[in-house]
């Protein structure tokens, strides 16, 4: 969002009721296409003892605005959850009309798809994935993925990485 929304902060607490009526209401929620300059006040919203912050978005916003934000979270054990569907892009058809949807600008578009335009689309997302691990990386955050349906197995083998062998 455009702002930090304050009815989707759950501060840490030993019930976990909170963390699941904040779930529900996650699986409800549809949000409107807007840009994602929020994040660069979430610090303010964070304790001053370090934390440990799940980021998470699609990040499909100027990765200097996304730089800026992550410079003021360094105190914290950051873990960037990047949210891509891969309907998005990898399941384009090779030819045809195809409607397409900005999700940070609401904007609308009409493309006639061949299959190297399509290929072109599914470049331009890897290389979009491996510019933000790129900036992730510079601040020592690891992105963890999730593409299609959260596998909890595959954030605790994230986790692991963290674990001196």
């Amino acid at each position: 969002d455009e702002i930090v929304r304050e009815d989707w902060i759950s501060t840490a607490s030993f019930k976990s009721q909170r963390a699941i009526e904040l779930a529900e209401r996650l699986k409800e929620y549809h949000p409107e296409p807007v840009s994602g300059s929020g994040i660069a006040d979430v610090w303010r919203y964070l304790p001053r003892e370090r934390s440990l912050v799940f980021l998470i978005s699609d990040f499909h916003m100027p990765l200097k605005e996304l730089e800026g934000s992550l410079a003021n979270l360094l105190r914290h054990h950051i873990v960037p959850v990047v949210l891509w569907d891969a309907d998005e892009y990898k399941n384009l058809p090779e030819f045809g009309i195809t409607a397409v949807t900005d999700p940070e600008t609401g904007a609308k578009r009409t493309l006639f798809l061949r299959k190297d335009y399509r290929d072109k689309i599914i470049a331009s997302f890897g290389a979009r994935r491996e510019a933000i691990y790129k900036l992730f990386m510079q601040f020592d955050m690891p992105p963890f993925y999730v593409e299609g349906d959260f596998d909890a197995d595959a954030l605790t083998e994230y986790f692991h990485q963290f674990v001196a062998a």
